[in-house]
């Protein structure tokens, strides 16, 4: 199938050649390609099996074609094409020639406050961006965050929610979309109202919290999928133990279960690093 979807491609998408498998997952696979105007460039195809899935692919990729600026990808077309009885949306996108900040803590274990807060900063300026559009992320993570020598891009908007669009979650759905340990408890009740720019800012904190501890603070206890979504929604975690303790408790006001809570904004947060003399 694999090479049948090249053959197709290539032959649909002319200005694209040298297609290689990248990256697969659920109903996605991603191929690096060249392009005859953007060079290197990353397509990505998404199967669509249902009208549900076929909506929610199509807005990721309108979502995606939004976001302009150093922390995104670049977006130079998407569109759909049909392979057999076998339905298919495809983006293409700049490649980023860098590794997931997964792999980076893989290797590391955890990394000092002068990188994290580095990384902190370029992921609200990037929140700061989605926010403005009046988007939500939902699920910014390591794996999610691309790291190259030049900048920090954030990736996959496959479950961002537009705040002026109708959701495609069901209201009846158990659980909201999410990634278990990255999700708010807001997300883990499906309380689609309640979903904000605040949303991810709790993320943030969560992963400002692995950089410096070298541990998901909601899988301290366990990695039982059952035990950190509790933990989300009912335990909090101790301080961060770092260098600049406003810092530590600008995280840990990002992890409260309250939204309202969190700090306001990406951008609030970045203002007050910049107050206290800590910003990057």
């Amino acid at each position: 199938m694999i090479e049948k979807l090249i053959q197709h491609c290539e032959s649909f998408l002319p200005e694209i050649q040298g297609l290689q498998r990248f990256d697969s997952g659920g109903q996605k696979v991603v191929f690096l390609g060249n392009h005859v105007i953007h060079g290197s460039v990353v397509l990505k195809l998404i199967e669509i099996n249902s009208d549900s899935s076929g909506k929610r692919a199509l807005r990721e990729m309108e979502i995606a074609s939004k976001l302009v600026g150093n922390n995104f990808a670049k977006v130079y077309g998407y569109g759909s094409f049909t392979l057999g009885n076998q339905e298919f949306m495809y983006i293409i996108e700049e490649y980023i020639d860098g590794i997931n900040l997964r792999k980076h803590l893989i290797m590391v274990g955890k990394m000092n406050f002068t990188e994290v807060l580095k990384l902190g900063c370029s992921l609200l300026e990037a929140l700061k961006t989605i926010h403005s559009e009046n988007l939500v992320h939902r699920d910014l993570k390591p794996e999610n965050i691309i790291l190259s020598t030049e900048k920090i891009v954030v990736i996959d908007f496959g479950i961002a929610r537009d705040l002026e669009k109708q959701s495609l979650t069901a209201d009846l759905a158990f659980f909201g979309p999410m990634t278990i340990g990255y999700a708010a408890p807001e997300q883990i009740k499906n309380q689609k109202r309640q979903i904000c720019n605040r949303t991810d800012l709790f993320t943030w904190g969560i992963i400002m919290y692995e950089c410096l501890m070298g541990v998901n603070p909601f899988r301290i206890n366990s990695d039982s999928s059952e035990i950190i979504l509790k933990d989300t929604i009912t335990y909090n975690p101790p301080l961060l133990s770092c260098d600049h303790q406003d810092f530590s408790h600008i995280v840990h006001t990002c992890l409260n279960k309250a939204i309202h809570r969190r700090p306001p904004s990406a951008g609030h947060i970045l203002e007050t690093l910049k107050i206290r003399g800590i910003s990057s």
